[in-house]
């Protein structure tokens, strides 16, 4: 849908936008070659450097959202990790 354009105002999934929607897809299209090839020509180390970088181009909070509205676990736990690391060391 996003892809071919029949998208022009979002999607109306709990207020997820489409550029967050299609954040979500490309997570999923990164994580499931590497998890259904087993050798998605990236290694542990790679995917942890692209799963960084994911994170610091997005609305954490927005994709949050839709990771937990679309129960994708492992992008759940990402943006969790990526929050927790923001404020560690940090004093209330």
């Amino acid at each position: 849908m996003i892809e071919n354009n029949y998208v022009e105002n979002g999607i109306s999934l709990a207020n997820i936008t489409r550029d967050i929607f299609s954040k979500v897809i490309e997570y999923c299209k990164k994580h499931g070659v590497v998890v259904l090839n087993g050798d998605g020509g990236s290694t542990e180390e790679e995917l942890k450097e692209w799963d960084t970088n994911f994170m610091n181009d997005i609305d954490q909070s927005t994709l949050f959202m839709a990771a937990n509205y679309l129960n994708i676990q492992n992008l759940l736990t990402l943006t969790c990790l990526s929050v927790a690391d923001m404020i560690k060391c940090r004093t209330p």
